[in-house]
């Protein structure tokens, strides 16, 4: 076979210069060395380096897997809408919903019944925000909502932000609620067109998170309430629910709802 037979030796003039430096080596001289030790110190750099933020990720990831979660099924839509008009209660400002699950599974659903609920407004109409990715809720006692996209280069705003006015009050007095849908946009692209700063601050329902981008969400960040829809059928019919809370804000409800 190939590998059994002997190769013909051939000589490396690095091979023989380094050679020759460790012939002229000294005993306790570690001079002849010198011009490799460096490459030797960079690469043990990096393989620390590599090593700390492994370390990193597996404690990030043993969080994330420690946060508490529980699961609801759901009959149909009316169930989910009524789901989402009780989360409406449990909200305050800074609150953070992701709801993640393939198209039809029912998430705007569970946002419709959240708008309503919080503006007291049952005709409330509440469209998917998929094609123009922002929709800014306000009653009369909002300020402005904020987080519209910032103007294009000749001054013109961006048409990615559509606002409504919900009603006259809210059950969180002068609080925009935002329902935010990228899964038209590449990972990480809604980033450069919305202001999440403000969005953040105020309440957001956000569909298709996993589009935001490493920017915008960490396993610690934004702290949210991640809602996983699972199920087959008709849309929002036969629905399974995993609530799982990230960050302290919503760790004691979770653990609540689990014991009841």
């Amino acid at each position: 076979f190939f590998f059994l037979r002997p190769h013909p030796v051939t000589r490396s003039p690095a091979r023989g210069i380094l050679l020759s430096r460790r012939a002229r080596r000294r005993p306790g001289d570690s001079s002849a060395l010198k011009g490799y030790t460096g490459g030797n110190d960079a690469a043990r750099a990096r393989t620390r380096a590599r090593a700390r933020a492994r370390r990193r990720a597996r404690g990030a990831m043993a969080a994330v897997e420690s946060e508490p979660e529980v699961s609801v099924t759901l009959a149909d839509v009316e169930a989910t809408e009524a789901l989402g008009a009780a989360l409406a209660h449990e909200a305050q400002r800074g609150d953070v919903f992701f709801l993640r699950g393939e198209l039809g599974s029912g998430k705007t659903s569970l946002a419709r019944g959240f708008l309503r609920r919080f503006f007291g407004n049952p005709t409330l109409d509440v469209p998917s925000p998929s094609y123009l990715l922002h929709f800014a809720y306000e009653s009369s006692d909002s300020a402005p909502a904020g987080g519209a996209a910032p103007d294009s280069e000749d001054g013109a705003p961006q048409a990615t932000t559509q606002r409504f006015h919900a009603s006259s009050s809210s059950l969180v007095p002068g609080c925009p609620v935002h329902h935010i849908d990228p899964f038209r946009l590449p990972e990480g692209k809604i980033a450069s067109l919305i202001d999440f700063e403000a969005i953040f601050s105020a309440i957001a329902l956000v569909e298709w998170p996993d589009r935001l981008g490493d920017q915008l969400v960490s396993a610690e960040h934004p702290r949210r309430l991640e809602i996983r829809f699972e199920g087959f059928g008709p849309q929002a019919e036969g629905r399974v629910l995993t609530l799982r809370a990230v960050g302290d804000r919503w760790r004691e409800a979770v653990e609540q709802w689990r014991a009841e």
